[in-house]
Parts: structure tokens; C-alpha cells; sequence
């Protein structure tokens, strides 16, 4: 009980969620920290077989999940180490998951029988990752002297890969500093676009023509009940917008 004890706290500690898989039957248990990084958030939701795991798994994922343990099986010396994305409820972005295992256990005549591993979320580190690649990228296309309209491109599509659930737009003030021109927005409808183009700057001006205005960062949480976007409303609900993030730079 004392060594079950110290291994749950270790676990804990590490934030590592424990697994332990019957190969033969494919029943499986696991602790409260790998449901909890799945999205389980009630017991009644626990993991009783592979199965369970595999469906929160893309079909790319669990092809190389089976390429692995293949690999594992036929070199039991090097643990089963894999790197998913686990799919979560109410449209969460998926969870970057470490997975190490190993099989413990094997038949008279080989076969394995038990496998028991870990799951570590990197999802913060996957993230940290990626931005320093998106800027490396476009830092590379600063200095090779890119069109304007290619870099900004590149830009406000890194933005969506890395926020799915997010629509980027990157609007340019014209020569006089007053209105708001359409720069880079693929992923908005073209009415919209159209119906932003050449609107004046100012106070209450929507999200970004208040940033543009005041210089400063505006977040607008509720479309439908925030002043700012009283004459836009309607546009924004026809688009599909419910809130808005508009960062001057």
C-alpha cells in the first residue's frame, strides 16, 4: 500500500495518467489523471476497454499506434513511445499527448499479454513549438524581401492553424491613417470583407477600428451586446462572428 501510495503521488506530481491494457482481451483501466487529460469528467466515463482510447483518435493516429506496437513487439527492448492528439468534448481543441509503454508481460510461447504505460499532456510545449517555427517562417520571408500581401498571408494562416476555432484578419490603414483597408482576410466572408472596406477609424468603431483609433488592444467577448458593434451586428451574425480580438500593431 505504501509503494501504491508513493506511485500515485510520484504520478501526480510528474501529471503522468497511468494505463494498463490486457492485449488478449483488450480490457483496460486507468487512473483519474489520464481521464482527466481525455476530458472524462465523471467516473461512470472510465476507460473499461482499448477501444474507449481509440475513439477519441484519428484514423492517421491509430494507424501509428498499431505501427508501433508492431515495432514494440518485435523489439521489446524499445518502448512503445508515440505522440497523439486526443480529441475532447464540446469542441475543445484536441490535447497533445506523449504516450510511453511497455509490455510487461508475455505467454510461455512469447506472446504478450500485458502492456502498462503513461500519458503526458505537451500540449503547451506543442504549442510553444509551433509559434517559434511560425516565426522562424515568417522572419525568413522578412529577410528574402516577400510581397506585403504573401507574408501577410503566411501570417493569418499560421494564426489558424495554431487557433483553430479562430478566423484571422489582417486590415491596413490607408496613406491618410483613417480608414481601415482590406488586407489580408481569406477565411471571412467576401460580403463582409466588402462592407469593412474603407470604414472610417474611431471611437466605438467596431473591435478594430477602435484599436486602430485608441492604439490599444480591444477584446470584445459578446458581439450582440457590446456597443461597439451596435451598427454591426447584424453583418457579424450573417458572418458567423461571436466575438472579437483586435490587437493594433
Amino acid at each position: 500500500r505504501e509503494r501504491e501510495e508513493l506511485l500515485s503521488l510520484t504520478m501526480a506530481a510528474a501529471a503522468l495518467g497511468r494505463w494498463d491494457w490486457d492485449l488478449q482481451t483488450g480490457q483496460a483501466k486507468a487512473d483519474a489523471q489520464w481521464h482527466a487529460m481525455h476530458g472524462a469528467a465523471h467516473p461512470k466515463e472510465a476507460m473499461q476497454h482499448i477501444t474507449h482510447w481509440g475513439e477519441q483518435l484519428s484514423a492517421e493516429d491509430q494507424a501509428r499506434i498499431e505501427a508501433a506496437l508492431a515495432v514494440h513487439r518485435n523489439h521489446p527492448h524499445q518502448p512503445f513511445d508515440i505522440t497523439l492528439r486526443i480529441a475532447q468534448p464540446s469542441n475543445a481543441p484536441p490535447r497533445w499527448v506523449r504516450s510511453l509503454g511497455k509490455i510487461v508481460s508475455t505467454s510461455a510461447d512469447g506472446q504478450p499479454l500485458r502492456m502498462i504505460g503513461t500519458h503526458s499532456d505537451i500540449s503547451l510545449r506543442r504549442q510553444t513549438e509551433r509559434l517559434e517555427q511560425f516565426r522562424s517562417h515568417v522572419l525568413d520571408w522578412l529577410t528574402q524581401g516577400k510581397p506585403l500581401p504573401d507574408i501577410l498571408r503566411t501570417i493569418v494562416d499560421h494564426v489558424e492553424q495554431l487557433n483553430p476555432a479562430m478566423l484571422c484578419s489582417i486590415l491596413l490603414l490607408d496613406q491618410g491613417g483613417r480608414h481601415l483597408g482590406q488586407g489580408i482576410a481569406p477565411s471571412l466572408p467576401d460580403f463582409y470583407n466588402a462592407a469593412i472596406n474603407g470604414v472610417e477609424i474611431g471611437p466605438a468603431v467596431g473591435s478594430c477600428g477602435t484599436a486602430a483609433y485608441t492604439g490599444a488592444r480591444v477584446v470584445v467577448e459578446d458581439i450582440t451586446t457590446h456597443p461597439y458593434w451596435a451598427p454591426y451586428k447584424a453583418l457579424a451574425a450573417r458572418a458567423g462572428l461571436a466575438a472579437c480580438w483586435s490587437q493594433p500593431i
